[in-house]
């Protein structure tokens, strides 16, 4: 430690720069332990899932911004059910203009507002082909457009309003939401991490983003104009297919472990009171009965009598709950 300080005369301590290296010294190391502390929980299962939690949730308010029970407004694109959507005028005649992708890539985003504006200023009817998600090939359509005659020279803007990137983003992408959940289930129940309690965290993260789904409104799958004419038709996801989208994946993977399966079983019983539409609760009957096959796999007495009761609670719940 520096103890004194000779300047052509008397030595002297310089209290005020070494009192300010020692508490530099000591901030430094505290920073330094509150890092190692903060990568150390940043890093764990339960941190992770539960800002993917948050991340899903997100993104299911945004794709579903109407709850069940909710009024509808004039001009609202959303419905209860597939039978109360817009109706679609089918294709004109004449051949369609299909516009392709400039580039490879994850579809990103989708401006529906703009394409519905493109389509009233131009009287055009645009039936997309591709939703948030998928993965295209440069060239390959993106939307069809009808008449051709008109949409030809607005091709550029048309598929300007579709972008287009190098990974899928949860911007409009529900179904890369629960996807999330369920890659980290499988690589948790792979024989070279066989980690079963981590795998039980995404079942039920899984059953609480299903859940908000199921108290939402269905978008319809076309949006009409201020008039009232149909003007864009897209393909959005809805409730049975991300509820095979959570579980087929996880059911295929945990085939050997009774907890998981029985644990989608209970999450599925969980999920019964919440749903409001016969195909919601027509999926998870599906799903269970595919999980009920998988008892025979299982030698153990107590593991299929464990399963056989969690499916029986489950089917009774799901034939008792009529939306």
């Amino acid at each position: 430690m520096l103890q004194a300080v000779r300047d052509h005369g008397e030595p002297f301590v310089p209290s005020l720069a070494v009192t300010s290296g020692l508490l530099l010294a000591i901030l430094s190391l505290a920073v330094l332990v509150y890092f190692i502390h903060h990568v150390a929980l940043s890093i764990q299962a339960t941190t992770l899932l539960h800002t993917v939690a948050g991340e899903a949730a997100a993104t299911v308010s945004r794709l579903f911004p109407e709850a069940i029970g909710t009024p509808a407004t004039l001009g609202s694109s959303s419905s209860p059910d597939a039978d109360t959507e817009v109706p679609w005028p089918g294709p004109p005649a004449g051949a369609p203009l299909d516009v392709g992708a400039r580039t490879d890539g994850y579809v990103q985003i989708v401006d529906g507002d703009s394409l519905l504006t493109l389509g009233q200023e131009f009287d055009l009817l645009i039936d997309l082909r591709c939703r948030p998600g998928e993965y295209l090939q440069k060239g390959e359509t993106l939307c069809r457009v009808w008449p051709a005659s008109r949409a030809d020279a607005h091709a550029d803007e048309l598929a300007r309003t579709i972008v287009l990137g190098q990974r899928r983003t949860l911007l409009q992408d529900a179904s890369f939401a629960v996807e999330q959940f369920v890659e980290v289930a499988v690589r948790a129940l792979s024989p070279g991490i066989n980690d079963p309690f981590t795998a039980l965290a995404c079942v039920d993260h899984l059953g609480a983003t299903l859940r908000q789904v199921a108290g939402r409104r269905v978008p319809s799958a076309v949006r009409a104009d201020e008039n009232g004419a149909a003007r864009v038709r897209a393909n959005p996801v809805s409730f049975p297919e991300l509820a095979h989208v959570a579980f087929d994946e996880i059911r295929r993977a945990a085939s050997g472990h009774a907890l998981i399966l029985g644990r989608m079983l209970e999450v599925c019983t969980r999920l019964a009171p919440a749903l409001t539409r016969q195909r919601d609760v027509a999926v998870l009957r599906d799903i269970a009965e595919a999980i009920h096959h998988e008892i025979e796999r299982f030698d153990s007495a107590a593991d299929r009598h464990y399963l056989v009761q969690a499916y029986d609670a489950c089917r009774r719940a799901l034939e008792h709950h009529n939306p």
